[in-house]
């Protein structure tokens, strides 16, 4: 069974009004890392969709209409959701806020 873990790390990306994925964190590179993602590396990830990296048309559905919500109404959203791998059981959240920087 899994181990549950409970440190915490916060990462971060903005996209822009076409969906790409403009800035990440200082972090990500290194989370990237120890998660075994090498191939989701600042230079991988950086001036593209951020549907590329969403599997699942009900996914990718649920995030435009949480998308639509902040954009249109300035409202912020969360959600508390799993992301487990076969190490561990990771509870996570994630927050969408707008931004009023373009």
């Amino acid at each position: 069974m899994p181990e549950t873990r409970s440190d915490v790390t916060a990462l971060a990306y903005w996209i822009d009004d076409h969906d790409q994925i403009v800035c990440i964190s200082n972090n990500w590179p290194s989370f990237a890392l120890t998660n075994g993602a090498p191939d989701l590396m600042p230079e991988a990830v950086l001036q593209r969709p951020i549907w590329e990296f969403m599997a699942g048309d009900e996914t990718r559905e649920f995030f435009e209409i949480l998308l639509e919500r902040v954009r249109n109404h300035g409202l912020s959203a969360r959600l508390p959701f799993r992301c487990d791998s076969p190490e561990a059981v990771r509870f996570m959240e994630m927050r969408l806020s707008p931004t009023y920087d373009d």
